[in-house]
């Protein structure tokens, strides 16, 4: 991102649910769930929303999330 950047976002958290075994998921921790969002996909984006992308724990897949995208406001510094 461009230093003389910011983006808000909107919501800043995410309800996420997970589905898998029981040894994976009793084993989940919460840090290795992680969102994330590209700058670049931002800029292309025409919407006003984007989809994270989403880096799970092995085995597990997601069931559900809340909101499924994420709104933002590229401001300049």
């Amino acid at each position: 991102m461009p230093e003389d950047k910011e983006v808000l976002l909107i919501p800043q958290n995410l309800n996420i649910r997970l589905r898998g075994g029981v040894k994976q998921l009793s084993g989940v921790d919460n840090l290795k769930v992680k969102a994330l969002l590209n700058y670049n996909n931002i800029l292309l984006d025409m919407t006003g929303s984007v989809m994270p992308e989403l880096v799970l724990p092995e085995g597990c897949t997601v069931s559900s999330i809340i909101p499924e995208k994420i709104q933002y406001i590229i401001k300049k510094k």
